[in-house]
């Protein structure tokens, strides 16, 4: 299978610049895994790939597509209403369930954002930090996280203050790091405790109201919470703290996506609110040695089904 990536549409940290899925390909003149969210959102101009007789490509952003109902071609895209592609893996169960039902088809296939292959690391190391948070301050759960670990050895790798959505100048001295490359985030990560997570994305009330402009919308799970400002996401952060050996602490939400691809207890932790979190940091900190056997487990779980490897096998025999 050839592979081709246009990472056009992607941040510049993003984590699938890492992956190199080249490596794994050929010049096969059939079958195409046209990798990045270019292929996607710049669809024009691509005839010479027309002859593929099998295209395949990643939809990194749903559901977020769905809050952008305003912009009905970037929504029409993600949804590949011009059948430009055979398969496409997403990130939203949901969606892809949505999708295949609207449209009679079994295109959409539900899969895990990889871990590259390369950046594993095979062995652990000692903990030097308690608690990490890693992204922006857009919700209370946020600003709870940050209130929970200032009193711990934490870190809080953010891309910048004026990123947030909550632009609250009483959380920026928490702030560890800035915009680390990616190595050196995993760096700090697999030397850390916990890693904090919601796996929710925190709409804005205009997009809610976007959202809900999408005939159907109503038969798609992820769009069931819009009301409350809120949508699914599985973010790339959970896997990258299994791989890093750091233990998953995430908010448990209406959905709980995470569960598609690890166990909670055994492979993570859920948390529920402020006092939930307060305690299980306390106590996993003080008591680390109980919960090693977790991060162990997880870890072996990724590195035996969510690697660049894995994927790529999973899109070249489909």
């Amino acid at each position: 299978m050839k592979v081709i990536s246009d990472f056009r549409g992607h941040y510049d940290d993003a984590l699938e610049r890492n992956f190199n899925y080249e490596q794994y390909g050929d010049d096969c003149t059939e079958r195409i895994f046209m990798h990045g969210q270019g292929w996607t959102e710049f669809p024009h101009g691509r005839s010479e790939f027309n002859d593929y007789s099998y295209k395949v490509t990643f939809n990194y952003e749903q559901p977020c597509a769905w809050q952008m109902a305003n912009n009905i071609e970037f929504m029409y895209k993600s949804a590949d209403s011009a059948n430009l592609f055979d398969k496409i893996h997403t990130i939203c169960p949901y969606s892809a369930k949505w999708l295949n039902e609207k449209r009679g088809l079994e295109k959409f296939i539900t899969a895990i954002i990889p871990y590259p292959e390369s950046h594993i690391p095979e062995k652990a190391v000692e903990k030097e930090f308690d608690v990490l948070y890693w992204g922006a301050v857009h919700n209370q759960h946020h600003l709870d996280m940050l209130d929970v670990f200032k009193n711990y050895n934490h870190n809080f790798l953010t891309l910048g203050f004026e990123y947030w959505g909550i632009r609250n100048p009483d959380y920026i001295q928490f702030i560890t790091a800035q915009n680390l490359p990616r190595a050196k985030m995993w760096d700090i990560m697999r030397k850390t405790k916990i890693t904090l997570c919601s796996n929710l994305l925190y709409l804005k009330p205009e997009s809610a109201h976007a959202a809900k402009q999408i005939e159907g919308w109503e038969d798609n799970e992820a769009l069931h919470r819009v009301d409350d400002h809120i949508m699914p996401q599985m973010k790339t952060r959970p896997l990258e703290a299994i791989m890093n050996r750091s233990l998953l602490l995430i908010l448990r939400d209406p959905w709980n996506v995470v569960e598609e691809f690890f166990e909670p207890e055994k492979e993570f932790i859920y948390y529920d609110d402020k006092k939930d979190l307060e305690e299980k940091v306390d106590e996993i900190t003080k008591n680390w040695e109980k919960y090693e056997h977790i991060t162990e487990a997880a870890y072996q779980k990724a590195i035996n089904n969510y690697t660049t490897k894995h994927l790529f096998n999973a899109i070249s025999k489909n």
